[in-house]
């Protein structure tokens, strides 16, 4: 969605407001916060910084990711890239989560499911505010850039090095990986430009080893673990704090 600078100017100071009144380390988590969804007002419980289930309301059960802007990976230390360990990049997929549980965001439905069959949203003050203080990054789904006042966003929080850019920025962060033994008949990773967030597919005809680390131009890694694996009694042991 193609975005006016004004517009941008006024999303960009809406999104600082939040980021001052709900992102603090006084402020603790809770389970589930309010949000606008269209025009009703709604409880969510946010799993991720990008992903939410609503609990009630007229989309009640619905899970919705946020399009235009992806957090890291939550379910475990995967990411990895310049000087950013994988530890450090956890953390910061962690206080995505924080951050979007302790805000009042308003989100819009856009038409359409992806292909996990989530509702998707457009949240700006959300999305923003994230990208902002460097726990999410701009992306959109194929090879044209990223919405301009997202971009805008991250080229300060990259300049400023905050949150997941540290210590340093990859020319593409690696956001999912497949394994050729997956049954898939199209077989890719995903990889999204940290310059100006568009998407390319790596298709490949490799196999991966749970727990391996599969890179990118030797400067961005992510640990391949199959998605049965990544949570409750058969947790991968790389997923293991």
């Amino acid at each position: 969605m193609k975005k006016t600078l004004s517009r941008s100017v006024l999303l960009m100071a809406f999104s600082l407001l939040y980021t001052q009144a709900s992102f603090s380390a006084d402020n603790p988590i809770s389970g589930t916060t309010t949000i606008m969804l269209d025009d009703e007002e709604v409880t969510v419980n946010f799993n991720d910084g990008d992903t939410f289930k609503v609990l009630d309301g007229s989309h009640a059960k619905a899970r919705v990711r946020i399009g235009g802007m992806n957090a890291l990976e939550g379910y475990g230390p995967v990411h990895a890239w310049a000087e950013n360990s994988a530890e450090y990049l956890f953390e910061m997929a962690s206080k995505a989560t924080e951050f979007a549980r302790n805000g009042y965001w308003h989100c819009t439905l856009e038409e359409g499911k992806d292909v996990y069959g989530r509702l998707l949203a457009l949240c700006d003050d959300l999305s923003i505010g994230l990208i902002k203080v460097g726990l999410a990054h701009a992306y959109s789904i194929d090879l044209t850039p990223a919405a301009e006042d997202y971009l805008a966003a991250q080229k300060l929080a990259q300049s400023a090095q905050k949150g997941m850019w540290k210590y340093g920025v990859p020319e593409y962060i690696i956001t999912s990986l497949h394994s050729a033994d997956e049954g898939a008949k199209d077989t890719y990773n995903r990889l999204i430009s940290a310059e100006d967030g568009h998407t390319e597919k790596l298709r490949h005809e490799d196999t991966y080893e749970t727990c391996e680390i599969v890179c990118v131009n030797d400067d961005s890694c992510m640990t391949y673990v199959p998605f049965g694996l990544r949570y409750g009694s058969r947790k991968a042991e790389c997923l293991l704090q």
